[in-house]
């Protein structure tokens, strides 16, 4: 690796350990601060994808931002079913608006893409332990997945996995990420505890897949719209969007999952129902 190689290196891991650290202090805290954290982030993403779908009109991307707002202020003032239903209701709404005037739908897509994974987190940390577990796994699963998919990548090379969507990545990277991912959910599992099944780690590689699926999405969307990055807030990794584009599937399927298995209210038992599903006592 040459010296302009280990600068951006060492630039993204310096990057990487000060959002580790804040993220992982607000996520065990939970509460306002995690919730205000998630919100935060959502919107930026957002705001990125805004920038990036840069054909669609104008006026149907901002709503999208306003609307993702309004949704979260809704969360913080009247609960995780009022505020999703204003998610739900502004969707539907951008979406027909959309479509009628431009027979686009890309600021629908980017309010789901931005507004859904505020709701996945926030329910699925709740206040309590089982909800912090929960969430660790969901970060663990995205950033084993990513991690591992890079280093595999660079040091081993290799056939590309999709040479026309993303010329970097290969199926070196692609068996990596799925290695990671299982491998740092475990040591979260039982680090906190619980035993691993069978159905959760068939579970973690399937959480896995959608996370590197994820990442190939938006490199074909950088493609389609003719962009590098989603945007420079990072220091050494770009955007917002390129550090947790693997993060919003993993989390929302999670939280779907969760949300089947415990037949309740949004909110309500989606970790509990989560957990008992796939970790051993």
């Amino acid at each position: 690796m040459n010296r302009a190689g280990r600068s951006e290196l060492g630039l993204r891991v310096a990057s990487a350990v000060v959002l580790l650290a804040i993220s992982l202090t607000l996520t065990w805290a939970g509460g306002t601060g995690f919730a205000l954290m998630c919100a935060a982030g959502c919107l930026i993403v957002l705001i990125e994808f805004r920038r990036l779908v840069a054909t669609a009109p104008a006026g149907t991307r901002t709503a999208a931002v306003a609307l993702a707002a309004l949704a979260f202020l809704a969360w913080f003032l009247a609960g995780p079913v009022v505020g999703f239903a204003c998610l739900a209701a502004g969707f539907a709404a951008l979406l027909a608006w959309e479509w009628l005037a431009n027979r686009s739908a890309w600021s629908a897509a980017g309010l789901a893409y931005g507004g859904l994974p505020f709701f996945a987190l926030t329910a699925l940390r709740g206040d309590s332990r089982d909800g912090l577990l929960a969430v660790l796994l969901v970060f663990a699963v995205a950033w084993g997945s990513d991690i591992l998919a890079y280093f595999a990548g660079r040091a081993i090379g290799g056939p590309k996995l999709a040479p026309r969507i993303s010329p970097n990545k290969t199926w070196a990277g692609f068996f990596g990420g799925l290695a990671g991912a299982l491998l740092l959910a475990t040591a979260v599992a039982i680090g906190a505890g619980r035993g691993i099944t069978m159905g959760a780690a068939a579970f973690f590689l399937a959480l896995s897949l959608l996370s590197q699926w994820g990442d190939l999405f938006e490199s074909w969307l950088k493609r389609r719209f003719a962009a590098k990055d989603s945007g420079a807030l990072i220091p050494g990794h770009g955007g917002a969007m390129d550090r947790v584009d693997g993060l919003v599937f993993v989390s929302v399927a999670t939280w779907l999952f969760g949300l089947w298995r415990s037949g309740l209210p949004i909110g309500e038992g989606e970790a509990q129902a989560l957990l008992s599903a796939l970790l051993a006592p």
